[in-house]
């Protein structure tokens, strides 16, 4: 910083020593700095202190001062209040240095109560620092630019994209994200003549009242389709739009983390089968995660494919795609949002990703379930893999034709950046089986959830519903300090951890036992007694049953003749009769 040399320092109100602290990330009650401005002598400057409901500071001068965090920083002015060492404040002006000679690095935390004053949340004040990542595909031989093969990958090379990054509201002005979607080639498919990566950028929002902010991706034009809003099939243009709400959460006290999804660009469908698809999605925050139609109005997520793959159904709560391929053989659009939600009852999302891709609708004689099967060898469908960083993964992806006149023409992958796949081989002597080897060791900058999707493809152009994994790649273990009690097992995740509990105990750490009682009526006057995984009910007199509902009493109302006595029963009652006399009740 040169002439200009800037010290953090932290104070506790009811401590009068200062702590040298460089990110001040300690949730101090204030925050100051000394700047040294040359020509001025040493100056100790409060970072601001603003009343909630009151203006942060006046500002007689014109300078400001960035407050930065990472991922946060907030403009506060430049006349700031000047502290003695015994807590007073005079009013005097003073000459601060702007953003590109002293920054002030602040916790994005602090809301305290300090000198009962309240803070307000700085969330409200600060431009928010966020990471974008996205994923294109593209035909393979479109102009030769998106050409990409395995050296393509292996080299690390950046493919020239189309169009750009946009924010489209929210922000001060419509100002452009990325002005070129270039990306890293991560995939492509020399059958399916397509080509896909993925890329990421940082990007800072200016704060407003609701931090809510969107941002999309227009252009045109999709492939031919079969399906468009407005007729014109041949050229339907494109729009994603993603939302995003920065404002702190005040359960986890972060910016949430929005879900991921993944999709094989191109399904291949067979005219006149039903498919259920389940869309992959992933929520580092371990929300709950819905998936809905893109929609047209009020704003524009979905350009000319919305709704138009007609007769599908989607599960929102699910992510489950049904659809029957009734309509005409050719290239169709699914235009969807997956949305997350701190709870299940809520119903506004916090944060609403696009994905979009395409289904080919084929004609074939082949039978519906003649399409070829992947062998998951770790799991089903959905599973998790979680690995530390600096370790790697690797999974061995075999598909079966069911025939052996039928063979795979080709394993797809949908996999995150620097994934290395061989080539297709037989597996086994069986000859209906094929594989590929697939291994990731993931950058220091990949930390969080991956989506690695897969889907084999046969000679007769039917392909397998994509099968995927959830990588979790995490540089810290949440479960060394064993948080689950009662015996739970702790799972490990991005950032987090969950407790799967015996059915004894519930809770985030299986704190909270179970009370099989609760709910529970023992009829007839009976008391329920909590046991181990379930309960039992302690009957009152003349009563039994799991829940006192049979009644033992049967003798009531019951005469036995001719001198015979009646004798309750658990279900029933008998007569005991005379000598004399026999009989249900000794009338014979």
């Amino acid at each position: 910083m040169g002439a200009h040399e800037c010290l953090l320092l932290t104070r506790n109100p009811r401590e009068t020593s200062w702590k040298e602290n460089p990110w001040c990330c300690t949730g101090s009650s204030i925050i100051w700095v000394d700047c040294e401005v040359q020509g001025h002598v040493p100056l100790q400057i409060q970072a601001p202190v603003p009343i909630k409901g009151q203006p942060a500071i006046q500002c007689p001068i014109t300078q400001t001062l960035n407050v930065q965090a990472p991922c946060a920083q907030v403009e506060i002015p430049a006349h700031v209040p000047m502290p003695h060492q015994n807590g007073d404040i005079n009013n005097d002006p003073l000459l601060i240095p702007d953003q590109s000679e002293c920054d002030i690095y602040v916790s994005q935390n602090l809301k305290e109560n300090i000198w009962n004053r309240e803070f307000i949340d700085l969330s409200l004040l600060l431009y928010q620092k966020v990471e974008i990542t996205y994923r294109l595909t593209f035909r393979r031989g479109a102009f030769d630019r998106h050409e990409c093969n395995d050296s393509t990958i292996m080299n690390g090379d950046l493919v020239t994209g189309e169009g750009s990054l946009q924010c489209i509201s929210g922000c001060s002005n419509v100002a452009t994200i990325v002005p070129s979607m270039n990306y890293y080639c991560t995939d492509y498919s020399v059958d399916e003549d397509w080509t896909s990566g993925q890329d990421s950028t940082t990007y800072t929002f200016s704060a407003t009242t609701t931090n809510v902010f969107h941002f999309g991706y227009q252009a045109c034009c999709w492939i031919t389709l079969v399906e468009a809003n407005y007729g014109d099939t041949t050229t339907a243009y494109w729009s994603l739009l993603t939302t995003a709400n920065l404002t702190t959460r005040i359960d986890t006290g972060k910016i949430n983390i929005s879900p991921i999804s993944a999709m094989q660009p191109i399904l291949r469908l067979k005219q006149g089968c039903s498919y259920s698809i389940k869309i992959p999605v992933a929520d580092d925050d371990g929300d709950i995660v819905r998936c809905r139609w893109s929609t047209k109005s009020p704003d524009d997520e979905c350009g000319e494919v919305c709704n138009t793959l007609s007769t599908s159904i989607i599960n929102e709560d699910d992510c489950v795609l049904q659809y029957t391929a009734s309509g005409s053989t050719g290239w169709y659009a699914v235009a969807l949002q997956i949305e997350d939600y701190a709870t299940s009852i809520d119903t506004k999302p916090m944060s609403s990703v696009a994905l979009q891709f395409m289904i080919y609708v084929l004609n074939s004689t082949e039978l519906c379930d003649d399409a070829p099967n992947v062998l998951n060898l770790m799991d089903d469908n959905g599973t998790v893999a979680s690995i530390a960083l600096n370790s790697s993964f690797f999974q061995t992806i075999i598909a079966d034709s069911g025939s052996t006149s039928v063979s795979i023409s080709e394993i797809t992958t949908v996999s995150p950046i620097g994934m290395i796949k061989t080539h297709l081989l037989p597996y086994g002597s069986s000859g209906t089986q094929w594989h590929i080897n697939v291994t990731w060791t993931p950058s220091e900058s990949q930390t969080g959830s991956h989506i690695f999707c897969y889907t084999a493809v046969n000679n007769f152009g039917q392909a397998s519903i994509p099968t995927c994994t959830t990588i979790e790649v995490d540089d810290v273990d949440d479960c060394a300090s064993n948080p689950c009690k009662q015996g739970g097992t702790c799972n490990n995740h991005v950032s987090r951890y969950s407790c799967t509990c015996p059915l004894s105990h519930t809770g985030k750490q299986c704190e909270t036992e179970i009370d099989f009682c609760q709910g529970v009526h023992c009829q007839n006057g009976g008391t329920c007694i909590d046991g181990l995984f379930t309960y039992t009910c302690n009957c009152a007199e003349y009563h039994t049953g799991v829940n006192c509902e049979t009644d033992t009493k049967l003798c009531d109302g019951i005469s036995c003749g001719n001198g015979g006595t009646c004798l309750d029963g658990v279900l029933n009652y008998t007569c005991s009769c005379p000598d004399s006399h026999t009989g249900i009740h000794c009338e014979t």
